[in-house]
């Protein structure tokens, strides 16, 4: 075997160790069915007065405690996306403080308008202040900040005979935080009466299922990826009974599954938050089934997986090249890389490039035709902004550079009576080339496993057979696929 072959050979058995490893690895986390994304979203509120005999504390006090107590301890069903993970993933959207800020200074100027009378300039300002909390999904973080908003919107409105509007306002509030009570004497009798005729529209509607629920939930699912979305109410009932409800808002069908339901008797604080716990119970084991029974041969992309594989159109030029050519040395060709993650923002990196010579250089190059493959391995470290990510990655590079001649005598290259044996110069000793690489790149993500990636690149090779090759400077442009 002659010393371009063996270089060759280890460089293919390096390459595809280097691409391999992810993969083998991903495929012994495939075996097992990605928990769903779970997020908590409005409601575990008892949407009704305080019932005569349930205690000091609020019937629904343990409601959302104990459906995150349940998500959080069954990591086998579920990914909670709740509590410091859910505010870190909304604090990721671009503009996030900036628009934070100018939500609470219209909050504060709505307040301030309010209590001066000026219900025009309060409508005004606080109309804009949800808007922003909207956008911002902030009620999942502070519900009762935005609680405040819409009892002093709802209160505007009132003043501005838009009482529709003002109930609309009112009963989500009361999903939010039904402990603000409007009650007579220390509020208008018109607020007390509107409060009053919310709370019971309310509770007519949820009886009758989610409806309402419908398009916050598909909003929730898509900006933050979930899986299933739950909203909860007590409600009263006959003969001083409490009605729980469960609605299961699952992503992958864009619908609400059936609404799981528990009346108690002599209801307490306790027992809600129990009966919460066991209709999250029930509704997992639904999910459960239902996943046995339509589980796909091949399991849909779900984009959270540590693996990830790019493809990439590819341009690599040597700054030093051959004394006898006039212009840098170029290849293009195709890469293929693998991502896993090790963390959020760390990740190891692998990648190979199949590269051709750019052109004969004039016909100063006598080979027609030469490939260069590259393969790299290392790790990269990233900060995502939103939709958009930065990167750099560090890592080794091993190439190798075919065979390759090149006219020594100028004049040769339009001559036919040179001798090839005299006249080229051979460059043979290219086949194994070791040296470090730095590549910073961008993304920007198309969807949820789709990323567009422009990558630069550069090399330094500290171990080549000779001089005349080296800094090579590049760039990629492609996408990659997470699974």
């Amino acid at each position: 075997m002659t010393s371009p072959e063996r270089a060759r050979l280890v460089w293919c058995v390096m390459a595809v160790c280097a691409v391999c490893a992810p993969s083998l690895a991903h495929a012994q986390a495939a075996r097992e069915e990605p928990a769903r994304r779970a997020v908590l979203a409005d409601g575990f509120q008892f949407v009704g007065a305080e019932l005569e005999g349930s205690g000091e504390a609020r019937l629904d006090e343990g409601m959302r405690r104990a459906a995150a107590r349940y998500v959080a301890t069954h990591p086998e069903d579920y990914a909670y996306v709740g509590g410091a993970s859910l505010e870190s993933e909304l604090e990721e959207t671009a503009n996030h403080e900036a628009q934070l800020k100018l939500a609470r200074d219209a909050t504060q100027l709505g307040l301030e308008a309010f209590r001066q009378l000026d219900r025009a300039r309060a409508l005004d300002l606080l109309g804009r202040a949800l808007e922003y909390y909207d956008a911002l999904l902030h009620d999942l973080t502070a519900p009762e900040e935005v609680a405040e908003v819409l009892l002093y919107l709802a209160l505007s409105e009132l003043d501005e005979k838009r009482t529709l509007t003002a109930i609309e306002h009112m009963q989500r509030m009361i999903l939010l935080d039904a402990s603000r009570e409007l009650q007579r004497g220390y509020w208008p009798d018109d607020a007390v009466d509107a409060y009053a005729q919310a709370r019971r529209g309310l509770e007519r509607d949820l009886r009758l299922g989610p409806q309402r629920f419908v398009a916050r939930a598909r909003a929730i699912a898509s900006r933050l990826d979930a899986d299933v979305v739950y909203f909860s109410a007590a409600l009263p009932a006959q003969g001083g009974q409490v009605e729980v409800l469960l609605f299961p808002f699952v992503a992958a069908r864009d619908a609400f599954d059936v609404t799981e339901r528990a009346l108690l008797t002599g209801p307490t604080a306790a027992r809600v938050e129990d009966a919460t716990g066991r209709l999250m119970s029930r509704h997992a084991s639904c999910l459960r089934e239902a996943q046995e029974d339509a589980r796909p041969i091949v399991p849909p992309s779900q984009g959270r997986s540590p693996l990830s594989i790019q493809v990439s159109m590819s341009y690599t030029s040597f700054l030093r090249y051959p004394r006898t050519l006039d212009v840098p040395f170029g290849n293009y060709g195709l890469g293929l890389g693998a991502q896993w993650l090790l963390t959020r923002d760390f990740g190891l990196v692998s990648s190979v490039q199949v590269l051709t010579s750019q052109s004969q250089y004039s016909g100063l190059v006598a080979t027609e035709s030469f490939p260069t493959i590259r393969g790299f391995l290392g790790a990269e470290l990233g900060y995502r902004l939103g939709n958009w990510r930065a990167s750099m990655q560090v890592a080794g590079d091993l190439t190798h550079v075919s065979e390759f001649a090149v006219w020594g005598n100028v004049p040769c290259v339009t001559r036919t009576d040179c001798n090839p044996d005299l006249d080229q110069i051979t460059y043979d000793e290219y086949g194994l080339m070791l040296g470090v690489n730095a590549r910073p790149s961008i993304s920007y993500r198309l969807d949820r496993s789709l990323e567009l990636i422009a990558r630069a690149s550069g090399s330094y090779f500290f171990l080549a057979g000779g001089s005349e090759l080296n800094f090579p400077l590049g760039a990629d442009l492609g996408l990659e696929y997470r699974f």
